[in-house]
């Protein structure tokens, strides 16, 4: 009986019988950061054209509610004639910080892959790297020393 009951549970259930607010986005497709989960194939966000785009003042303005028509008109305007333009410089800069971010991810887990581990710490490298590695690795050392 308990094991039937255990079945049809799911960590979303006991969370909220512990009290815990729980929100199931299971359901939500990944999207980009500069997109929205409503929007289609990763449409460019307004809110994401109109914080690049717009002038830095009146979009604080404009988001607290206190933008005029006049300057909301000039900035739709504005962003009909260039859509197209900002949406692409929007999307080449995020898919040139992504491939810098994953260079760098390679690059630590390359220098991570060449440390040379005894009982728990590192010790060296099985490659040669920059001369203040030495250095790091004698201070750790030290330093997890005064700790034990």
């Amino acid at each position: 009986m308990i094991r039937n009951l255990f079945k049809h549970c799911s960590v979303n259930d006991v969370l909220r019988e512990k009290g815990y607010v729980v929100i199931d986005n299971s359901d939500l497709k990944p999207f980009k950061n500069y997109s929205s989960p409503l929007s289609n194939d990763n449409d460019v966000s307004f809110y994401t054209l109109a914080k690049k785009y717009m002038d830095e003042d009146y979009f604080e303005r404009f988001i607290n509610g206190e933008g005029t028509a006049t300057e909301s008109g000039k900035f739709l305007m504005q962003l009909k004639n260039n859509k197209e333009k900002y949406s692409k410089e929007i999307i080449d800069e995020f898919e040139i910080n992504e491939q810098q971010v994953e260079e760098q991810i390679t690059a630590v887990k390359s220098i991570l892959e060449s440390f040379v581990w005894e009982n728990g710490l590192v010790t060296g490298t099985s490659e040669e790297q920059p001369n203040y590695l030495d250095k790091i690795l004698k201070w750790n050392k030290n330093m997890l020393n005064l700790f034990l």
